[in-house]
């Protein structure tokens, strides 16, 4: 009795053996793929024990990709859902030949956003926080006048306009220092203004002729003055804190 129950084990286990190693059995539930593309390229580091993914697509990229799959056994059922939208998630559904294995693989799509950052006037200070991103991150971009200028805000730099005053546009940050979400590509316009300058002046000795071409001017623009001395007096100099700049009348 004893060997007849031995016997029917036996049987039972190399029945077993057989099936299972049968490789028809195993491609009928393999829901694995051999390949995954995007727009025609391979999925980087791409593995069939591997079902998910990220991807950061180039700057300036509207359209969600094409998803397209090789499965690692032929006539298995794939069902591809393409992300609708970017960001977005783009989906890989495998079922098996024999219907009761199934795998989904997912790709991740998203962008990279460029914040692109000019001065005006260019050397009216310095900036920080231009470049690529990736979708979502924050963004903080800085400005740091330069010496005789003032920081004046931030404004979206359009092409057609060549100086933030041009534009007529309120600042969109007032502050030096500000920060955002990259959520699309932008184009930026940081503004200084020079400071201004007073400039008095005398005539020394007083009765010693008249002059003209002071106020208030902005740093780097030009001076245009002139001296006109009364009879007995000669011109001597323009002087500034004892130093003279000029020996011209005019």
């Amino acid at each position: 009795m004893r060997m007849k129950k031995t016997c029917v084990y036996a049987v039972v286990l190399l029945l077993l053996i057989m099936i299972t190693g049968c490789p028809a059995f195993w491609k009928s539930a393999d829901a694995t793929l051999k390949e995954l593309f995007y727009n025609g390229v391979e999925v980087p580091e791409f593995s069939a024990k591997k079902t998910s993914y990220s991807i950061v697509l180039p700057a300036g990229t509207t359209e969600p990709p094409t998803v397209t799959a090789i499965p690692a056994v032929e006539g298995v059922n794939i069902v591809i859902a393409d992300a609708e939208t970017l960001p977005g998630t783009a989906t890989v559904l495998v079922t098996s030949l024999n219907g009761k294995e199934s795998l989904t693989y997912s790709i991740f799509f998203t962008v990279k956003v460029v914040i692109s950052i000019t001065a005006d006037p260019p050397n009216g200070g310095e900036f920080s926080g231009d470049g690529e991103y990736i979708y979502g991150d924050l963004v903080t971009i800085m400005a740091t006048p330069s010496i005789h200028h003032t920081f004046n805000g931030w404004y979206l730099d359009e092409p057609e306009e060549t100086s933030f005053e041009e534009s007529g546009d309120d600042p969109i940050y007032t502050e030096p220092v500000a920060s955002f979400q990259a959520l699309k590509d932008v184009s930026l316009m940081v503004g200084f203004n020079p400071m201004q300058y007073t400039f008095n002046l005398v005539p020394v000795p007083p009765e010693g002729g008249e002059v003209a071409g002071g106020g208030v001017v902005d740093y780097g623009d030009s001076l245009n003055l002139s001296a006109l001395t009364n009879e007995g007096y000669g011109f001597a100099g323009w002087w500034i804190d004892g130093y003279m700049f000029s020996d011209q009348a005019v």
